[in-house]
């Protein structure tokens, strides 16, 4: 079993936290996360390479591909105390596409996304219920 971090406070330091519509300090979702961030919070043992959102790839497969597109960042939700569930949890990805490659790349990866979204700004989503 996967040893997180507890240092909730260092943790949720490293995220653009989005106000909650549910007031529950335990429960906060998150945006902008790039792949710079996401290597600290796994190597601080903050993130386990093998979490995912139900049908969600892993933070693992996540990350590589941020690794290779750092045009995109990711969106999610983070569990903390008092609950026992701890965790960061990637729920998908944003970001505008430098080129082709990037684009198809993302198609491929990301394909059975529950959602998949196209914006006029050039930007493309993935969300993961």
């Amino acid at each position: 079993m996967f040893k997180y971090n507890m240092d909730q406070d260092r943790r949720d330091s490293f995220f653009d936290i989005i106000p909650d519509m549910y007031n529950d300090p335990s429960y906060k979702h998150y945006k902008g996360l790039d792949a710079e961030i996401l290597k600290i919070l796994l190597d601080e043992k903050f993130a386990d390479p093998k979490e995912r959102q139900n049908d969600a790839p892993t933070i693992q497969k996540f990350y590589d591909f941020m690794v290779r597109f750092p045009e995109f960042t990711a969106h999610g939700y983070l569990i903390g105390e008092p609950r026992l569930d701890y965790r960061i949890s990637i729920e998908g990805l944003i970001g505008i596409p430098h080129d082709s490659e990037a684009r198809d790349v993302f198609f491929r990866t990301f394909h059975n996304a529950d959602e998949y979204d196209e914006f006029k700004d050039g930007s493309i989503r993935c969300w993961y219920d």
